[in-house]
């Protein structure tokens, strides 16, 4: 509930405080007597667009500041969210210079349009002829069916309800998904065990493919050292297996004497 608007240097106003009472609260006046003043001077903390010529003639800015308290929980929960150093009561003060640039603080703590807009809906409605309010927002409307036919007990029971099946239906879906990649695990595992079982390992064999390896690593050079041998006993003219042979001829022919 709005308790207090402070207004200075806006429009004709130089400097105006009005105190509110919880009930009823009648400003009236005859046309001119700056009555519209009031609500465009609340429109700015609302989140209305600053504009210079609000600023009154020969001042440098124009400020309003709003004095609410905190009967609404759910303004309450957002004020809470938002970190604000706020008991029962949040102030929100726009200040507009006559340069056409603004600034919004709320609980004396700078805040942006989007902020703005933010922290005070709901704190207020401006509604006439050509005003929007919560009154003919959609969303508010279940809001109201239920206040009016009293089932807030009621409608925290299925709120709690759905956020229960809200939270199991979360768990059966994490119950579910682990049991998709355990049976995804399960047929990797199962498909590496028969690629093992048909390779066909046998007990010492990993040395064996060791010595493989470590032959064929030297192939080259082993290739190199036995076509080398081969070209010295046999393959070149006065090989050793010539000599040889030729030498046992000898010693055969020798034979048949002794």
């Amino acid at each position: 509930m709005l308790s207090c608007l402070r207004v200075r240097h806006f429009a004709i106003i130089d400097e105006l405080e009005v105190e509110l009472e919880p009930g009823l609260n009648v400003v009236s006046g005859e046309t001119g007597a700056g009555k519209s003043i009031l609500v465009d001077a609340l429109s700015l903390v609302l989140g209305a667009r600053g504009r210079p010529e609000v600023v009154r003639t020969g001042g440098t800015h124009a400020e309003v500041e709003a004095l609410f308290d905190l009967d609404d929980p759910e303004v309450r929960a957002r004020v809470d969210a938002a970190g604000l150093d706020a008991e029962d009561e949040i102030v929100i003060r726009r200040v507009v210079k006559a340069t056409g640039r603004t600034r919004a603080y709320v609980n004396g703590r700078l805040a942006t349009a989007t902020e703005l807009s933010e922290m005070t809906a709901g704190l207020a409605d401006i509604s006439s002829q050509h005003e929007h309010h919560s009154l003919v927002e959609p969303a508010r409307h279940l809001d109201y069916l239920d206040a009016f036919a009293q089932l807030g007990t009621m409608r925290d029971e299925v709120a709690r309800a759905h956020a229960e099946l809200r939270e199991a239906a979360e768990a059966l879906r994490d119950l579910e998904q682990r049991a998709r990649e355990r049976g995804e695990r399960e047929d990797l595992l199962r498909y590496q065990l028969q690629e093992i079982d048909a390779l066909g390992l046998r007990e010492g064999e990993d040395a064996e493919l060791a010595e493989e390896r470590e032959r064929l690593r030297h192939a080259e050079r082993l290739a190199h050292a036995a076509g080398g041998a081969e070209h010295a006993l046999s393959a070149e003219d006065g090989a050793i297996c010539e000599v040889l042979a030729r030498g046992g001829a000898e010693l055969e022919d020798a034979a048949r004497v002794d």
